[in-house]
């Protein structure tokens, strides 16, 4: 009996060591191109970058972006950036992929990404990193 827990056990940890190298999988990222969606985008982070009321100071400061100003935020077209940008996301994202196009805007030293996939239309949302791509936080983006 005791052999056979062996057995069982030598199973469990050969699966769960086989299951976690499956999602060291390479990510591929490429930059989606310049359209009205990135205009989008970086109207939408320069408008938060050039908040200068007491609210949008402290947001801006929570995301790390507080000092950077609206013409440091510029479209990233960058492959290897890209690629970045979607490793990142693919950790913090619940639905994971092998590759993404993703919209890409520098916010100073730090990025705003958004996948080109929207679950549902409306519904928006720009992922922000640090310059070592660490997760601070999401934005919504509105029309």
């Amino acid at each position: 009996m005791f052999r056979r827990f062996e057995t069982a056990l030598l199973i469990m940890i050969a699966a769960t060591a086989t299951g976690g190298a499956t999602h060291a999988r390479a990510i591929s990222g490429t930059c989606a191109p310049k359209d009205e969606r990135s205009e989008r985008l970086l109207a939408n982070f320069k408008a938060f970058v050039g908040k200068t009321d007491m609210g949008g100071t402290i947001e801006k400061t929570t995301m790390g972006v507080a000092s950077v100003t609206p013409s440091e935020v510029v479209l990233v077209t960058d492959k290897a950036l890209c690629t970045k940008a979607a490793a990142a996301i693919n950790k913090e994202k619940l639905e994971k992929h092998s590759s993404y196009t993703l919209y890409v805007v520098t916010l100073g030293s730090s990025y705003g990404v958004e996948d080109t996939k929207v679950p549902q239309a409306g519904f928006e949302v720009a992922y922000v990193f640090d310059k070592n791509w660490k997760y601070i936080g999401v934005r919504g983006i509105h029309s």
